[in-house]
């Protein structure tokens, strides 16, 4: 039995899942737009996309849906007992290496006028002009020398400052901070669809892509994270929603990640 080429899975995956369209200009591209089109479309997640796709229209709509304050500790409340108490607890998990930083970096400086990642951009502080991202290691190593660790630094960027985000860390010498504790890693990306659940093509007829969320981490994020760490196992996410309520108030979601050994 021959083995199946990529242009043929591809095509297989497309049929399966209504994309007819699709097919017809792979079939009419240039060998090298090609090749870049049938590779996304065997990277996509098709079940995800069509499990998304098909929320679309769901009406999660609760009139009875109560909103409350979520619960929580005031610490100025707090008693001096209780501060020793929760303190000695966070910097236990601190010193186990239970806890790591994460930093959203997939944005660009557009909107500081800088061209290029936003934690390439410098600060004109004193004494001397700082990157965003050197600060952030400075501090970082402050926390270090409190705690006697070296936390993890897990940088999430995007698939357009993922080079220069890596090539400012590598000039900078990873400004100062241990290399083998930073992780970079990508926001998650999806293609954009029309209404009728056809895919769009950009200009070059490769898909276009936008970050599948905006800000915050996101399960994708989680999951993208739990690979760098555990890259033999088998990592599940997902996401706890809660329904919007009749006044199109966004409620809050929780993230969960589960690692099972292989």
């Amino acid at each position: 039995m021959n083995k199946q080429t990529k242009l043929e899975q591809a095509i297989e995956i497309l049929t399966a899942n209504n994309q007819q369209e699709i097919i017809k200009i792979i079939n009419k591209l240039d060998e090298e737009k090609k090749k870049k089109l049938v590779n996304q479309v065997l990277e996509l997640d098709f079940e995800e996309l069509n499990k998304l796709y098909s929320k679309v229209n769901e009406s999660i709509i609760k009139k009875d849906q109560k909103i409350e304050h979520v619960k929580h500790t005031d610490k100025d409340k707090m008693t001096d007992e209780q501060k020793v108490k929760y303190s000695n607890i966070g910097e236990r998990i601190i010193k186990n290496g239970e806890y790591a930083v994460v930093t959203m970096a997939g944005g660009q400086g557009t909107r500081l006028g800088h061209k290029g990642p936003k934690g390439t951009f410098k600060l004109e502080v004193e004494p001397e002009p700082k990157y965003l991202f050197q600060i952030l290691a400075e501090n970082l190593e402050d926390a270090n020398r409190k705690y006697g660790i070296t936390l993890n630094w897990y940088i999430m960027t995007s698939t357009e400052n993922r080079e220069a985000t890596e090539n400012c860390f590598k000039e900078h010498n990873y400004f100062g901070y241990n290399k083998d504790h930073i992780k970079f890693f990508n926001q998650g990306n999806l293609p954009l669809m029309f209404t009728n659940g056809k895919l769009v093509l950009d200009k070059d007829y490769s898909f276009l892509l936008i970050s599948s969320y905006t800000t915050g981490i996101s399960h994708i994020s989680l999951e993208n994270i739990l690979k760098l760490k555990f890259p033999n196992q088998k990592i599940e996410t997902g996401e706890n929603c809660l329904p919007i309520t009749e006044n199109n108030l966004i409620l809050p979601c929780g993230i969960y990640g589960k690692i099972t050994k292989n």
